[in-house]
C-alpha cells in the first residue's frame, strides 16, 4: 500500500484462488491493481475505495493478458454492490459468456444497474475492431460507461479501438503513477485503457462528491436537488455531466477526449487564499456549472 492511498481503502474481499490458497485481497501480484486504486483517490482524494481481487488463473494484471474467472467476476460485482459501491471500475474485460456463466454473469450486471450503481469498464486494447463483442462493455451498452486510454496529445491510443464505441477516452499512455511503489524501479508509467477507466471512475466520484457538498453548501437557486444528485447515478446522465467540463472537438479524437482544465482552472486559481466558506461556494458552483437541474 501507498501513502497515497492511506486511510482510502476500504477491507476489501478476494475471489481469488491458487490451488486451495486464498490469495488475500490487499496482496498485488503485480502492483497494477494497486496503481489503478492510486489513479482513482488521483482524481478524488476524497474516495473510499473497496478493492476486490478476481480470479484470473495466472499471475497476469487484469486486462493485459489475464483470463478472468467469470463467476469470480460475476461475485465481485455483487459484492461490490452490497458493500453499497456507487460506482464500479472494471478495468478488465472476458469473452461474451455463452453459458450458464453468462447468465450468472449478466444476472450480476442487471443487479448492479437496478440498485443504481455507475459501472466504468475498459476496451480491450486489441487495435480497430469495428465492434464490441466483450463484457462488460458489450452488455447494455447505453447502461455502462465504456472508456479508451488517449495519448498525452488528446489522441487516441492507437489499440484502444474505435472511437464510435467508446463514451470517453482519458490518459492512458505512459502515465506516472502519483507516488512510487517500493523503490523506484517497481513501478514505471502505465500504458492502456484500465488506465483511463480508472481515472473515468475517479472523475465521476469527483462530480458526485461536489454536489454533495453543493446540497450542503450551495445557495438559494445555486443549489442542486436530491433529485439531481440520484440522477448522477445513471450512466446516461453521468456521460452528460462529464461532457459538460468540455470535449476536444478536433477531428482525431471526435468529440471523446474529456478537457477537465476548461473548467477546473478558473475554480482552482479561485481557491488559492480562499477562505473556508468561500472555498465551499467555489466547489458549488463548479457542480452547478456541471450539473443540468432537473425539470420541475
Amino acid at each position: 500500500m501507498t501513502e497515497h492511498l492511506a486511510g482510502r481503502i476500504l477491507p476489501g474481499r478476494t475471489f481469488g484462488f491458487e490451488g486451495d490458497r486464498n490469495l488475500p485481497w490487499y496482496a498485488s501480484e503485480s502492483g497494477h491493481g494497486t496503481v489503478l486504486a492510486s489513479m482513482i483517490a488521483r482524481i478524488c482524494p476524497m474516495a473510499k475505495i473497496y478493492p476486490i481481487r478476481l480470479n484470473t488463473g495466472a499471475k497476469l494484471k487484469a486486462g493485459v493478458g489475464a483470463m478472468i474467472n467469470v463467476a469470480s467476476a460475476a461475485h465481485a460485482i455483487r459484492a461490490a454492490v452490497n458493500r453499497g459501491a456507487k460506482i464500479i471500475s472494471m478495468s478488465w474485460s472476458i469473452n461474451r459468456p455463452s453459458d450458464e456463466l453468462g447468465e450468472i454473469f449478466e444476472k450480476a450486471l442487471e443487479y448492479a444497474l437496478k440498485k443504481n450503481v455507475l459501472m466504468f469498464c475498459s476496451s480491450r486494447d486489441s487495435g480497430h475492431d469495428g465492434s464490441i463483442t466483450y463484457y462488460p462493455a458489450a452488455y447494455r451498452r447505453d447502461s455502462v460507461i465504456k472508456m479508451g486510454a488517449a495519448q498525452p496529445t488528446g489522441l487516441p491510443y492507437e489499440w484502444a479501438g474505435q472511437l464510435a464505441n467508446l463514451d470517453f477516452i482519458l490518459p492512458g499512455v505512459e502515465v506516472v503513477p502519483p507516488s512510487t511503489f517500493r523503490n523506484v524501479e517497481a513501478m514505471g508509467p502505465e500504458t492502456g485503457s484500465s488506465v483511463a477507466t480508472a481515472l473515468g471512475a475517479g472523475l465521476a466520484a469527483l462530480i458526485i462528491y461536489c454536489a454533495k457538498m453543493n446540497k450542503m453548501f450551495g445557495s438559494g437557486g445555486n443549489r442542486i436537488s436530491d433529485n439531481d444528485i440520484n440522477r448522477l447515478q445513471k450512466a446516461e446522465f453521468m456521460i452528460q455531466t462529464i461532457q459538460k467540463f468540455g470535449m476536444s472537438t478536433s477531428e482525431g479524437t471526435k468529440n471523446k477526449f474529456v478537457e477537465v482544465w476548461k473548467k477546473l482552472d478558473d475554480k482552482t486559481k479561485k481557491l488559492v487564499g480562499a477562505t473556508r466558506s468561500e472555498e465551499r461556494e467555489i466547489v458549488a458552483q463548479l457542480a452547478r456549472d456541471l450539473i443540468s437541474p432537473s425539470a420541475s
